[in-house]
């Protein structure tokens, strides 16, 4: 693979010295991280509960502190304390940790939290232009999530209360307070707020220019006023990342209200970059014009501006029974394999011919080796966990993929939605790993081999910077920060 891609480089007219001195140098990490891949072993339940202690006391300090000092401020600034409005005026923290709050069994404290966020959140009042695939991801999503959490704990209060009963010597909290007491009575506030702003970020496909409801390739604007929709001087630019990072949300929204709308703006978008990958290496560049269809950023890697792309076409896939998305991602996962990933890492290339451009590890990558996880539990490749401490294929399956959440998704859209429409299922009825056989063999070893790789990194520096030079084995200048990513731990 690597003398066919030398070939290319040659056949561009470049040196292939160079290139050979380039490949080389990235090859040649490989001893110097031997300790790359871990010995598989399973944390003990005592070593479990004390680390999901440490999990949970952080977030309560952090929560605590936003809600303290930021809230309803979008933000906490963590040096004066002081809360700043930083995408959208939205009162984001409390939006974004609402499913955290259930998660870790505080189910006082999420009802509570969802009661004032249906009751305050009003986006027609909002007049803030605000990034598409962040309120997507964030807002919508943290709206949908709570929404169907709150569905969920009606239907299941004594199961779950019974749960955090023993639980509560560890922080669970279901007490007979006014917070249950608004679950008890949820009658889907959530999802009217969610689909008031899933209208408003539809917007962002329409093209003010041409006074059109949809741009000329069916992708959306990046940015969008939440009262006015997209500004007419609205820069034509999109991240691959921003345009096909919507199916999953939007294809929930449509299955809950029974609006196909959202669910189709975001498989056409999906599509669209989809059609415009390179002819030669199925590769897709990092930015697009949304008006012409031109790649304006040919590199491509599996980190910033194209990361996400990757994951939804494989989520969407499973979460929502959409068969053209399992093909698109078969192919764009071999079209990463053989073209960007050189050892345990993954490089930044040109899209059209696949030559070296950028020998980094970028710390938006370190989500690949996870979303590889997800690929191998959808195939037959549990060999590595057969011979370890894992006790089954079944136990490793329940595990590593959505089977639990999505089947309960499924069950909860079942019920009767509250919005004139017939309950229909969430989840498509082919939808579920136990029979796909389109992952290749390895991708679990090749997970792990990945992630040691970039645990490495972690060990030696204390964190994952932005930018992990594989040429210097140093973090890239100018890159050194780390943003909390959690990619890593993901």
């Amino acid at each position: 693979r690597k003398g066919r891609r030398l070939a290319r480089v040659a056949a561009m007219g470049l040196p292939v010295a160079c290139a050979l001195t380039i490949a080389a140098a990235v090859l040649s990490l490989v001893p110097r991280f031997a300790d790359a891949t871990p010995d598989l072993q399973v944390v003990s339940l005592a070593e479990s509960h004390a680390l999901r202690e440490e999990v949970r006391d952080a977030f309560v300090h952090t929560y605590d502190s936003y809600m303290r000092n930021a809230f309803p401020k979008d933000e906490l600034l963590p040096l004066s304390c002081e809360g700043k409005d930083t995408l959208g005026s939205y009162a984001l923290t409390l939006v974004d940790s609402l499913d955290t709050l259930a998660v870790l069994g505080n189910w006082t404290e999420f009802g509570k939290s969802a009661k004032w966020v249906a009751e305050n959140l009003k986006f027609s009042e909002s007049d803030e232009t605000v990034s598409v695939f962040e309120t997507n991801i964030r807002v919508l999503g943290g709206l949908l999530s709570a929404h169907m959490l709150s569905e969920g704990f009606k239907e299941h209060e004594k199961e779950i209360c019974e749960g955090a009963e023993e639980d509560k010597a560890l922080g669970a909290q279901c007490e007979d307070v006014a917070g249950l007491e608004t679950l008890r009575s949820y009658e889907g506030g959530l999802l009217r707020v969610a689909l008031d702003l899933g209208k408003r970020l539809a917007a962002a496909f329409e093209d003010p220019r041409r006074r059109k409801p949809r741009t000329r390739t069916g992708l959306p604007f990046g940015a969008v006023n939440l009262r006015h929709g997209v500004a007419a001087n609205e820069t034509e630019l999109a991240s691959t990342a921003g345009a096909g990072t919507l199916a999953v949300e939007f294809g929930v929204l449509s299955r809950l209200t029974g609006d196909p709308l959202f669910e189709d703006l975001a498989k056409s978008s999906m599509r669209a970059i989809w059609e415009r990958r390179s002819p030669i290496t199925g590769l897709v560049g990092a930015h697009i014009n949304i008006s012409s269809g031109a790649w304006t950023h040919l590199d491509s890697g599996i980190g910033a501006s194209v990361d996400s792309y990757y994951e939804y076409l494989l989520k969407g896939s499973v979460l929502l029974g959409l068969d053209d998305f399992a093909e698109m991602f078969r192919q764009a996962y071999h079209s990463v394999e053989e073209n960007i990933r050189v050892g345990p890492w993954y490089v930044e290339v040109n899209m059209e011919n696949g030559v070296l451009v950028w020998p980094i590890f970028n710390a938006l990558q370190a989500f690949w080796p996870g979303l590889q996880t997800l690929t191998a539990s959808c195939s037959g490749d549990h060999k590595h966990f057969s011979t370890g401490k894992m006790n089954s294929k079944r136990q490793f399956e329940e595990m590593l993929t959505y089977q639990t959440i999505a089947r309960k998704l499924s069950e909860i859209s079942r019920q009767e939605i509250g919005f004139g429409v017939p309950s229909a299922n969430l989840i498509h009825d082919s939808y579920g790993c136990e029979n796909r056989s389109d992952a290749s063999s390895h991708d679990l070893s090749k997970a792990i081999e990945t992630h040691g790789a970039m645990f490495s990194v972690w060990k030696r520096h204390g964190a994952t910077p932005e930018g992990y030079s594989l040429s210097q084995v140093e973090p890239q200048h100018g890159q050194r920060a780390y943003a909390l990513r959690p990619e890593l731990v993901d």
